[in-house]
């Protein structure tokens, strides 16, 4: 696996344990249930934090592969809620988002925009008019007296449909890293959505992108638009570098207790197999045996579940580490008298351990 497939799974990882991605799989569809009361308390948690940069810093998630990081969201509240002209069967609003609650020394790797939309009732799945599209566009540049529509660069859309609840997250990673990374000038988003059945007036509540006359500040602040930002704090530092820092006999010792074969000489009269087996009279099985350190080095054929089990691990003990164990088997052939008393020669697969690895 290459260090940068590892990163890629390390920050995924690190979302869901930050619980900043929680809304996308949170859907009030099912009150009451357990997953569902998890769910509500953990993105009411987070809405109820405000904007604001490392949910936590020390609880940063560490993201190891060339370079050791720490990962964390960055949670901003939409500051500008602007309506736009309505055309047929198509409503818009501006969103802007203040982004400079994130700390400059932050490198930004991926944004998301998340709208939640709620369940129309009676919308069934097989209904086909209970459909509509969310586009969301960036402002390139902004309506002026002249020009009434603000120039638009579109950065995602989705269809979706009317029978559930739930939060929608929109890849605005683009937009974002030009207002950050280059300067360019933040005008905000365009949200449109566009209602495919014009004749169900229902519709068009069914995306919650601006508050409702008789909605409570509470209520809405649990719904409104949010963006997500992810990134880490920039100092991360090359782990051959950490290593020189390290005394030689620590790594020695470590190397020592890494997972590795270990000769182990199977002699069959030992075992009482000698009464069966002709020859040979032995063979070396060797074993796998060591610790499967986080983090998982190249050396030690760990598979992506594997990699994935260490992280877990190293911020939840109750996850057990990856285990070391034969990844490469070999035959042998023996020869052994069968029920007949009669002289065999049979080949006998995965006798022999030709790699370890931690699985």
């Amino acid at each position: 696996m290459t260090p940068w497939a590892t990163a890629e799974i390390s920050e995924t990882i690190s979302r869901d344990i930050l619980g900043a991605a929680v809304e996308e799989r949170c859907s009030p569809t099912r009150p009451g249930s357990p997953k569902a009361l998890t769910c509500e308390a953990s993105s009411r948690s987070l809405r109820r934090r405000g904007s604001g940069c490392g949910i936590s810093r020390a609880r940063g998630f560490l993201i190891f592969s060339f370079f050791l990081f720490f990962y964390f969201p960055c949670l901003i509240k939409l500051e500008v809620l602007e309506e736009l002209p309505e055309t047929s069967g198509k409503t818009a609003r501006r969103f802007f988002f203040n982004l400079t609650s994130i700390p400059s020394e932050e490198s930004i790797t991926s944004a998301e925009l998340q709208i939640f939309r709620k369940q129309v009732h009676g919308a069934f799945e097989n209904n086909s008019s209970y459909h509509h599209r969310i586009n969301i566009y960036e402002i390139i540049k902004p309506a002026t007296a002249t020009s009434k529509d603000p120039v638009t660069r579109l950065l995602d859309t989705r269809l979706v449909h009317h029978n559930a609840s739930k939060w929608e997250s929109f890849d605005v990673t683009p937009a974002v890293l030009r207002w950050i990374a280059h300067g360019q000038p933040n005008h905000g988003f365009v949200v449109e959505v566009v209602h495919l059945d014009k004749e169900n007036s229902a519709s068009k509540r069914h995306v919650r992108i601006s508050r409702s006359l008789h909605q409570d500040e509470d209520s809405w602040s649990q719904l409104r638009p949010l963006l997500v930002t992810f990134g880490h704090d920039g100092k991360g530092h090359p782990l051959h570098k950490r290593e020189k820092r390290q005394a030689k006999h620590k790594q020695r010792k470590r190397h020592k207790y890494s997972c590795k074969r270990h000769p182990l000489y199977v002699d069959f009269n030992d075992v009482g197999w000698n009464d069966w087996i002709v020859a040979p009279p032995g063979y070396s099985a060797f074993y796998c045996h060591g610790e499967c350190p986080f983090p998982l080095a190249d050396h030690l054929n760990s598979t992506n579940h594997a990699i994935v089990q260490t992280l877990v691990n190293s911020v939840n003990s109750k996850i057990p580490k990856a285990c070391c164990v034969p990844t490469e088997l070999s035959a042998i052939s023996m020869l052994y008298l069968d029920e007949n008393e009669k002289v065999v020669l049979k080949n006998y697969q995965d006798m022999v351990v030709e790699g370890c690895g931690c699985r």
